[in-house]
């Protein structure tokens, strides 16, 4: 379908517009910031798109910081995600957040 794929010409305009990504780092292959183009973010998401778990990541130890909210950082258990696909534990993901992995240092 040629929609999805056009052709730009001169004098062609492309608007992108501005979006806060959300940060990983520690236990993940590909730390960094993210941007949720395409849909909605889930912590299940920001991960793949940081390529995984590291060895050493603890699954069951990921923080959520919530940039506009104060007080404790949200825990997820993603090991209880993929082993009983608790649905919980795969929330969406807010503009500015932070995700982190613990790792072992493996």
């Amino acid at each position: 379908d040629a929609r999805q794929d056009p052709i730009v010409e001169e004098g062609d305009q492309i608007v992108v517009t501005a979006s806060e990504g959300m940060m990983i780092y520690g236990g993940v292959k590909q730390p960094g910031v993210y941007y949720p183009f395409g849909g909605k973010m889930t912590v299940v998401r920001l991960v793949s798109l940081a390529g995984g778990f590291t060895e050493g990541a603890k699954r069951e130890s990921v923080l959520v910081l919530r940039k506009d909210k104060k007080g404790a950082p949200i825990p997820v258990n993603m090991k209880a995600f993929s082993e009983t696909g608790d649905m919980s534990q795969n929330f969406e993901l807010m503009p500015g957040d932070s995700v982190y992995v613990k790792d072992s240092g493996l």
